[in-house]
Formats: structure tokens, C-alpha cells, sequence
């Protein structure tokens, strides 16, 4: 690897009377491989990273590119794979992420995300493959906080609510028809209190209800007209669809 440094004006030496401004001035320090590629360019003010600083895949596209103020990125950086399709793109104030983010794959955003003073912070949001939001969520100081969605072909499948991170209160999932599944309560991300299941139609399917965790008692059971079932002879569509709610 080459190293060339190119002042950006006629290289003085340290003592040959630079005034303070002059001593300022940035210069320019490009890195070669062996065949003469260049690799990177950066600028330096007095041994620090000062305005943009930019690197280079093996066939010469854009790996890197940000900007630095007095060592510290500030400023938008970017980030490509060596087919020069984005990886990443985010925002930095004084060397700490501040502002929004965005993740890439494939040159496809795959994530938003907010960030105060380099901690998740504000709203943030993933996609599916087909560019439609999977999540939409809200964060605060590093933890997802307050009501949350998750979609699937663009319909709500899931509603929660979170409190420092954790699951607090009712969680309602949603089939593919927008019919609603089920409702469970948590607190600190633990059953406590009913969860109920629901036939197509909104019909109650099955009760249960949970202590810190662990159902009390047995489930209650009903059929699609409402008739309450024992549970040893339980229909095989209820206990097929119960399955189904398992394993999601």
C-alpha cells in the first residue's frame, strides 16, 4: 500500500512561518494498492480527520464516503457493497449517530431508524421484501416504548404496547383477513390475566387465564355457536386451529 499525502497548497515545513490560518488548512492524503488503485482519500487538519473522507472497493466503486469535523464524523456517512448499491446511509452530529438511519439490502431499505445522541430514539419502521412496512415502532432512549404494529402483506397481524421494552398490556393478533385471533395481557413482557382465542367470525374459541406466567385453573372451551365445550371432547377444527395459533 502507497501512501501519498497532497497539501492543498506548496508543502512548507512546520516551522517556515505558517500563520495560525495557514496552519489550518486541511491537506489531502490519497491511499494507492500496489497497481497504483486508489483506496482512499482523506483530509487531514493538524493529524485529524477533517472534511470528507472517502474509500474505495477493488474495481474502484464507492465503499465509503463520510465527513469528519475535528476527528469526529459529523455529517451524513454512506456505505455501498461493491456493486455500488447502498448498504447504509445515517446521520452523525459530533461522532455520535443523531437523526435518521437507513439500512439497505440487496439496494432495498429494509429499516428507518431515529436516533438521538447515538441511542435509538423516535419513531422507527422495517419493510418486507416487497417494500410494505413489517413493523412500525416507537422508541425511547434505547427501548421500544408505546404502541406498536406488525404487518404482513399490508394488513395489521399484531398490536402491542410496550413499556421500557418490555410487553405491557393487551397484545391483539390479526389473521391474514384482518379477523382478529387473539388477545392476551401481559405484564412486563409475562401473562397475567385472560387470554382469549376467537373462531372466524369473532366467536370466543377458548379462555385462559394466567398468574405470573402460568395458567390458573382449566381452559374454557367453546364451539363457532358459542356452546361450551369439555375439553375431552373438544372438536378437532378447535384444537387444529389452537395448534395453528402455537405455532403461528
Amino acid at each position: 500500500m502507497v501512501t501519498a499525502p497532497i497539501p492543498s497548497e506548496p508543502s512548507i515545513g512546520p516551522n517556515d512561518g505558517l500563520t495560525p490560518l495557514q496552519s489550518l488548512e486541511p491537506e489531502r492524503l490519497d491511499e494507492h494498492d500496489e497497481n497504483g488503485g486508489l483506496i482512499s482519500r482523506t483530509w487531514l487538519r493538524q493529524g485529524q480527520l477533517h472534511g470528507r473522507m472517502d474509500r474505495f472497493w477493488p474495481n474502484g466503486k464507492p465503499q465509503l464516503s463520510a465527513n469528519y469535523a475535528a476527528g469526529q464524523l459529523d455529517g451524513l456517512l454512506y456505505q455501498f457493497d461493491e456493486q455500488g448499491q447502498p448498504l447504509q446511509v445515517a446521520a452523525y452530529v459530533q461522532g455520535r449517530q443523531h437523526g435518521l438511519t437507513r439500512v439497505f439490502v440487496q439496494g432495498r431499505c429494509v429499516s428507518e431508524q431515529n436516533f438521538v445522541d447515538g441511542t435509538p430514539h423516535g419513531p422507527a419502521v422495517t419493510y418486507h421484501s416487497d417494500g410494505q412496512p413489517s413493523a412500525k415502532m416507537h422508541f425511547v432512549k434505547g427501548q421500544i416504548e408505546g404502541s406498536t404494529r406488525f404487518f404482513h402483506e399490508g394488513r395489521v397481524v399484531r398490536k402491542a404496547v410496550y413499556l421500557e421494552g418490555l410487553l405491557e398490556g393487551e397484545v391483539s393478533d390479526f389473521d391474514r383477513d384482518g379477523s382478529l385471533i387473539q388477545v392476551a395481557t401481559y405484564r412486563a413482557n409475562v401473562l397475567e390475566g385472560p387470554m382469549r382465542r376467537y373462531w372466524p367470525g369473532g366467536a370466543l374459541m377458548e379462555e385462559v387465564v394466567y398468574k405470573q406466567g402460568v395458567p390458573v385453573g382449566l381452559p374454557l372451551r367453546f364451539d363457532n355457536k358459542g356452546h361450551q365445550l369439555d375439553n375431552d371432547k373438544a372438536q378437532p377444527g378447535l384444537l387444529a386451529r389452537l395448534e395453528k395459533l402455537v405455532r403461528g
